[in-house]
């Protein structure tokens, strides 16, 4: 064993007991041996993510992809430190990399689908929030293809169609959503607004007032309660 290695498994013993500050500089000593080793960098990236060094830990993980673009896990890596920092857009693309390799080698990984479902979700959100909702309605979508059983993503697109007034296809979704489970509050919830932009208000008026018994505190359900009634006499 070199000394590169020796500093390199020093550094991997300090990293899996917690002691990523010590581990660091072991690391850092390891790659001036061994630059060109993609695991030493990917474990670096690992240490400076702990540490809450994101920016360090990205660049940690460039290096280990420049050596080998298909290392799985530094896909992942990677695709993990991007969400954190809010970059949903390229962490998509790295886990949709990640996902591919894996499929090469015998399917996908339930975990590294279920992230690549929620950060395709948070891009939804994203677009969701500044009315950009052709955008967020191809997200959702995407996250529902991965991960169809999330009913939370459902309601988010049921809620972007609602927006697009696409309401046979929202109503479809909170049913889906709703026969999976009958108690789920927003999608009830949404189902009332849906009938109420549709015209159906006493559709509307009746969801929201039998919510209401279960839930009388809900501000937003009085509200909307109270507004129907207005219309509904």
């Amino acid at each position: 064993m070199n000394k590169g290695e020796k500093l390199f498994n020093e550094g991997k013993r300090l990293y899996e007991k917690g002691r990523v500050w010590e581990a660091i500089p072991k690391l850092k000593e390891a790659i001036k041996h061994h630059p060109d080793y993609a695991d030493y960098h990917n474990l670096l990236g690992l240490c400076y993510y702990t540490a809450g060094l994101f920016k360090d830990a990205i660049k940690s993980y460039e290096k280990a992809l420049k050596i080998n673009p298909d290392y799985i896990e530094a896909n992942v890596n990677m695709a993990i430190v991007l969400n954190d920092v809010g970059d949903f857009e390229r962490a998509s693309r790295f886990y949709e990399k990640a996902a591919l390799l894996e499929k090469g080698i015998g399917g996908i990984p339930q975990t590294i689908k279920n992230n690549l479902a929620n950060t395709y979700k948070k891009l939804g959100d994203m677009y969701l929030e500044i009315g950009e909702y052709d955008k967020a309605e191809e997200e959702y979508k995407k996250a529902i293809e991965i991960a169809p059983m999330f009913i939370d993503i459902k309601t988010s697109l049921a809620l972007t169609l609602l927006q697009k007034k696409s309401y046979k296809e929202a109503e479809k979704n909170l049913k889906e959503v709703l026969d999976a489970n009958p108690k789920y509050k927003k999608a009830f919830t949404l189902l009332g607004l849906l009938y109420y932009k549709k015209g159906e208000k006493d559709k509307a008026r009746k969801i929201w007032s039998e919510l209401l018994k279960e839930y009388p505190d809900d501000v937003k359900l009085k509200t909307y309660l109270k507004m129907v009634e207005k219309e509904v006499k």
